[in-house]
């Protein structure tokens, strides 16, 4: 699985790919290199398969926050919202003070005209982080509208 890892690092997505099928046969029971298959399969624009791939490490590790992140953020691209959202709160229950979930779920919610929602988690945010930029800005953006 390392070398699967570090060839995805070095943007070998297909040769990454490769490498993490076979630790994924070898170790059928670690979530990890699917968690890593599913961001390769992402890179390769195999977008369902990335999908697949990460709802199987969260069946094999259901209370390890990383693939609900990278699941809720891929749903996210795809604008699919909603249940990004779901995802994301699997996240903040799993790891309350987690920023990027929060920032994730406050475009999720405003990208579904759920602006006061959004607001709320900019709010907590700040609260956690008072510099943090990318919040500020959106939290302004959101209250100028």
């Amino acid at each position: 699985m390392e070398l699967g890892a570090v060839l995805a690092r070095q943007g070998e997505w297909e040769l990454a790919r490769q490498q993490l099928e076979a630790a994924r046969q070898f170790s059928p029971d670690d979530p990890q290199p699917l968690l890593y298959l599913g961001e390769v399969l992402w890179k390769l624009d195999r977008r369902n398969e990335a999908l697949e791939a990460l709802r199987n490490a969260i069946r094999l590790a259901p209370s390890d926050w990383q693939p609900h992140y990278r699941l809720a953020s891929d749903l996210a691209q795809q604008e699919d919202f909603s249940d990004a959202i779901v995802e994301y709160q699997e996240v903040l229950r799993l790891n309350p003070a987690n920023v990027k979930a929060k920032l994730g779920m406050a475009a999720a919610l405003a990208n579904l005209g759920r602006t006061p929602e959004a607001l709320q988690q900019l709010d907590e945010i700040l609260t956690l982080e008072p510099n943090n930029r990318p919040a500020f800005e959106m939290r302004d953006k959101f209250r100028r509208r």
